[in-house]
């Protein structure tokens, strides 16, 4: 058997067990007595681990879920970038991870109300008169972490400099992580830092007199819960739970709590849109080039 057709064989198997796996629906989730959420093995602004148990703004609302729900509910560790795949699979009935709601995962999960803004801005240091907001930016060093969303988010902030004819992006340094980055600034080898607004506001919870959260320097992004897609009774259920959160003022009271940021008017849904396409600024025609006329 030649390898090209152990190979199809292998996708055409794969396929078969994708599309015959699933999430419980609630009423199987009744049935048995228990959900299985996924939950990311990653610390993030919304997730710590201590002493080997995890804590943290996830971990709260979720016990906040347990007290609504007639049915235990059971956890599941996966690593970040495996989390709606497990949707997919079946090993998970939902992602009780706030994870950032992007075209391609809403492609495969549905996601509930978000919890909170994963919207780039800028951090600078407290005290800095040259840096008061977007405007400000042109020509000064910044510093991202490597492979971050920031450095998409770059696109989005020259754009910005350069419709209100402002000098262009300065020198770009990366960083391996986050901590490395906000620790340039602290000495003054960049000026600003780009990340999202979460750990931002972290950031700034613990260090109030080294930095201060700018403004935004992209287009507004969120996180969110999920369920797998078409599990129409349990994302009812999530959703219905959120937005009680968010009545109720607990929701805020958490982002207070673990973030240092409360996070008004949040949206009840998000359709993910191309940034660009869909800016505010864009023509209501795109001009069509046309070969010109023979001298």
């Amino acid at each position: 058997m030649s390898p090209r057709y152990l190979r199809a064989l292998s996708l055409l198997l794969l396929a078969g067990w994708t599309a015959s796996a699933h999430a419980a629906t609630l009423a199987e989730i009744r049935q048995r007595g228990y959900m299985v959420v996924a939950i990311s093995d990653a610390a993030s602004p919304f997730a710590v681990t201590t002493r080997g148990k995890r804590a943290g703004f996830d971990a709260e609302l979720l016990d906040r879920l347990r007290r609504t729900v007639p049915f235990e509910i059971r956890l599941k560790t996966v690593p970040e970038e495996s989390l709606t795949a497990s949707l997919l699979s079946g090993d998970a009935d939902a992602v009780a991870t706030s994870l950032e709601i992007t075209a391609d995962r809403q492609k495969a999960a549905d996601f509930a109300p978000p919890v909170a803004e994963a919207t780039l801005y800028y951090l600078k240091r407290r005290g800095d008169s040259r840096v008061n907001s977007v405007n400000d930016l042109g020509g000064r060093n910044l510093g991202i972490r490597t492979d971050s969303e920031s450095v998409l988010g770059l696109t989005e902030l020259e754009h910005q400099l350069a419709k209100a004819g402002n000098k262009p992006l300065g020198a770009t340094t990366e960083y391996p992580s986050d901590a490395q980055a906000y620790r340039a600034l602290a000495e003054q080898r960049v000026d600003y830092v780009i990340n999202d607004i979460a750990d931002l506001a972290q950031t700034v919870k613990k260090q109030p007199a080294a930095f201060a959260v700018g403004q935004p320097v992209a287009h507004q992004t969120y996180v969110a819960w999920a369920v797998a897609k078409d599990n129409a009774d349990l994302a009812a259920l999530l959703k219905n739970f959120m937005l009680q959160e968010r009545s109720s003022g607990d929701l805020a009271n958490l982002q207070q709590k673990w973030l240092g940021w409360r996070f008004a008017d949040l949206p009840a849904s998000v359709s993910v849109q191309d940034w660009w396409t869909n800016r505010s600024d864009r023509p209501s025609e795109f001009p069509i080039p046309t070969p010109k006329d023979p001298d």
